[in-house]
């Protein structure tokens, strides 16, 4: 059972980090021969923006292009054990994941190389030489400021304090032992939004080898997922070790700039991770992460346009199409929007909106696309999201309400 919930933190990490450049980017847009869909034409008043293309009735958007995505090198160490292969893990999530091209130690130094892409696995792997850790923090800090998302793991946690020393908490620095003899230690879920996604409180993660990074991050300027007790490397020569344990995060986000990119760290290998739960943790975090950026450009769009703005936790369609429904409570007459956030490639969302009145829109697509009412007269709204097509995909509810 341990292992078979660790395995879905890997992959759900891995899809939320994808998410959150793909949704966001309006490149990510219907791929040729799908369309979008509006049912309904003339229920209300009501336009349909599909990214950063804004359209009325039954036009469609533009084709997309998917996320460009770079990931380190995979390989071992002169002792023979093997760093994180987020590659093969990648290649199991299937379309949309499979085509990250492999940057070298060399690249990571250059700000311009990294600006090809929107987002960077920095996998697992120790540093023969530091010589070169100010410039690749450098191109680091760059990538992110431009909206890049890191998605890094265990002994690349030393660069990343490096890049951004102001998010460092210095009281847990340091490696860290796994507890149990299996190399499985029972984490807590620590995050409103993944338990709601994961239906559960706990989780088991891997830890195959001795001297993994802990999140060393302040807590106060990022989120931590999932938290649990570990023993501090100095202390694995006691006697009494189990009394030093502490607690520490393993997995944690945080956004160094207020209109840039985000950083997701993880302790543990993703690719050790290989039960069904981990899996859901991981496409969690990449979706999440895509959505981030999604998310913040939204609420700076509707802030410019008068519309106080919020977002939902990720939510997970079912896999029997079973609609999920959300009802809205709106006091006054004025420009509602209604929209959703998910990935291009996923599956095909339908979005139903009901006014007051029972009068009813409909519009579906493959990837983030919004709803939008000029003069939204008060009372209850329902919204009724299906999945149409393709797999389950997790997504987010996006609202927005003109500001009185």
């Amino acid at each position: 059972m341990g292992k078979f919930i660790v395995e879905a933190v890997a992959t759900g990490v891995l899809v939320v980090v994808l998410f959150v450049v793909w949704a966001l980017d309006p490149r990510t847009g219907i791929k040729s021969g799908s369309a979008a869909e509006e049912e309904t034409s003339n229920a209300f008043k009501h336009q349909i923006i599909y990214g950063s293309e804004q359209q009325q009735g039954s036009s469609k958007p533009q084709g997309a292009k998917l996320l460009k995505l770079a990931i380190t090198i995979y390989s071992s160490d002169t002792y023979g054990q093997s760093y994180d292969d987020m590659a093969t893990l990648l290649r199991k999530m299937g379309a949309g994941f499979d085509h990250a091209e492999e940057v070298t130690e060399s690249d990571l130094a250059s700000a311009e190389r990294l600006s090809r892409y929107d987002v960077l696995f920095l996998t697992c792997r120790a540093s023969s030489s530091k010589a070169a850790f100010p410039e690749i923090a450098k191109a680091l800090q760059a990538f992110v400021m431009r909206g890049g998302v890191i998605y890094s793991s265990d002994l690349r946690c030393e660069i990343i304090r490096k890049a951004f020393p102001e998010f460092v908490d210095k009281a847990t620095v340091g490696a860290g032992l796994h507890i149990a003899s299996n190399g499985f230690i029972r984490s807590d879920i620590v995050d409103d939004g993944l338990k709601q996604y994961l239906g559960k409180d706990k989780i088991d993660l891997k830890f195959k080898y001795e001297g993994w990074e802990t999140a060393s991050f302040l807590k106060k300027d990022g989120t931590s997922f999932v938290e649990g007790e570990y023993i501090p490397e100095r202390h694995k020569d006691r006697v009494d070790k189990e009394n030093y344990a502490r607690p520490g995060s393993f997995l944690f986000q945080f956004k160094p700039y207020n209109r840039g990119g985000l950083v997701i760290f993880t302790s543990f290998h993703n690719s050790e991770q290989t039960s069904g739960d981990i899996q859901k943790v991981l496409k969690y975090l990449v979706f999440k992460s895509m959505t981030a950026k999604a998310e913040s450009e939204f609420k700076e769009e509707m802030e410019k346009a008068g519309i106080s703005a919020s977002t939902g936790n990720l939510i997970s369609t079912s896999s029997d199409s079973k609609p999920v429904v959300k009802t809205i409570t709106n006091d006054s007459t004025g420009k509602l929007v209604f929209g959703l956030n998910f990935p291009s490639g996923s599956g095909t969302l339908k979005l139903a909106v009901k006014n007051p009145k029972g009068e009813t829109v409909h519009a579906k697509h493959n990837s983030t696309f919004r709803i939008v009412v000029p003069d939204a007269p008060p009372g209850e709204w329902t919204l009724t999201i299906t999945r149409v097509e393709g797999e389950a995909p997790a997504f987010q509810i996006i609202t927005g309400k003109e500001k009185k």
